[in-house]
């Protein structure tokens, strides 16, 4: 380590590392950094998704933390025409309408999912009107539930139960032509904090990526020096 002169009154310390000093730094640097990572800001799961559903494909099952959410479209003739996002299995949960649990509530970005949410249905949702909980529907102009025909919404789900629960969002966008829709679930988040609550569209911090560059780095450099010294 030597010390250089830069600017007046300024000094810098600049460390002169050999190659193996270079690469034990990067090494522990890694460790460091995963130790980082898991103690970043959030605890906060986030997953692209981008599948869609239309008349010709009516349905897909997305897991999110090994539990089944199913969502499409029922377009069944006269009077039966709608989407859908519903728990399909045991320990999963949609936050439906306080005045028609029926329909899936739209969050709005920002908005704090928590233990003081309601209304949380978990499956099974049968006993409803519909097993199926409504995105938005074209059968009935005057109950159309909470997702523009055209546009996004958020959903939020709960994972867990009956006390214990993980809180998430989902990010769905809607595209009606004419008899034709096409549901395409975006994207999602949940946080991995049991009870803990979740801003909807809330997602990692950058820093968290950054630690875990670092990371990657230093195991790359690692095992690049043992590939060379066997």
């Amino acid at each position: 380590m030597k010390l250089s002169a830069f600017p007046p009154n300024v000094a810098v310390l600049n460390f002169v590392f050999t190659r193996n000093q270079t690469i034990r730094f990067f090494t522990r640097s890694a460790v460091v950094a995963m130790i980082g990572v898991s103690w970043a800001e959030a605890s906060i799961i986030y997953s692209p998704v981008n599948e869609s559903v239309s008349f010709n494909s009516p349905s897909k099952t997305i897991e999110i933390n090994g539990q089944a959410f199913e969502f499409g479209i029922v377009h069944g003739g006269p009077g039966v025409d709608y989407s859908f996002f519903t728990p399909s299995e045991q320990g999963s949960g949609v936050f439906v309408s306080f005045g028609n649990e029926d329909d899936v509530r739209n969050f709005t970005l920002g908005d704090t999912i928590s233990t003081l949410t309601a209304v949380g249905k978990m499956y099974p949702t049968a006993g409803s009107a519909n097993d199926y909980l409504i995105l938005h529907s074209n059968s009935d102009p005057s109950a159309p539930g909470n997702f523009p025909a055209n546009g996004r919404g958020y959903a939020g789900f709960l994972l867990g139960g009956p006390l214990n629960f993980n809180y998430g969002w989902a990010q769905f966008e809607l595209l009606t032509v004419g008899e034709e829709t096409v549901v395409t679930f975006l994207d999602y988040a949940w946080e991995n904090t049991v009870n803990a609550s979740i801003e909807v569209g809330a997602v990692p911090e950058p820093s968290t990526y950054a630690l875990l560059g670092i990371a990657l780095a230093g195991l790359a450099a690692h095992v690049l020096r043992r590939r060379r010294a066997a």
